[in-house]
């Protein structure tokens, strides 16, 4: 009787310790759910104007600090613009997918109001004109028309064009994404409120 009872005991004092162990560890090496850890820091989805890809990597880089050519002609460096969220939009005329995205950039700048800053910022070499014409003819006047006539953020940033990176308040980068995305719809409204940017 002793027998019997003594081995079922230390099998249960056995198993107990390594749950314990093993419970210990697992604690310790998985991300709890919904932190920042858990989330992936680069997917690849399809989006309604196709394949896109989500970048964390660069998570809590600051905004440029180039100087590029404002709204108005001045030359400003893109981290003036603090105290709200911004949408940084590298585009350029004679880049397809960026062309498709516009009337979404469109739609959310106006979605937003004075919420958050919703910038494009034309990699198209030289003047201005030729973008701020581009986006005349297309009605795309609600985002702030950025230039930057001499890739100089562009070649900082790095990357294909579309790239769209959401910063929040502080000019800390919270993700990017490259490729086109319909930012007025569905799939962009969880990206939009991990940088901030109100529902």
């Amino acid at each position: 009787m002793t027998r019997s009872f003594t081995r079922p005991l230390s099998a249960f004092v056995f198993a107990s310790l390594m749950l314990a162990v093993g419970g210990c560890d697992t604690q310790s090496s998985a991300p709890s759910q919904g932190s920042e850890a858990a989330r992936p820091q680069v997917e690849d989805r399809t989006g309604k104007h196709g394949a896109y890809r989500i970048d964390r990597s660069r998570a809590g880089t600051m905004i440029s600090s180039e100087a590029v050519q404002a709204p108005d002609g001045s030359s400003a460096a893109l981290s003036s613009l603090t105290g709200k969220p911004v949408l940084l939009n590298l585009w350029a005329t004679w880049c397809a997918p960026c062309i498709v995205e516009l009337p979404t950039l469109e739609a959310l700048a106006k979605a937003k109001g004075d919420a958050a800053h919703i910038i494009l910022l034309s990699q198209d070499l030289g003047d201005a004109a030729v973008p701020t014409q581009f986006l005349a003819e297309r009605a795309i006047s609600a985002p702030q028309n950025w230039h930057d006539p001499e890739n100089a953020v562009g070649l900082a940033i790095g990357g294909q064009l579309p790239t769209t990176i959401l910063y929040d308040a502080q000019g800390r980068e919270v993700l990017r994404v490259i490729g086109a995305l319909d930012w007025a719809g569905e799939e962009a409204v969880p990206l939009l409120a991990e940088a901030g940017f109100s529902t």
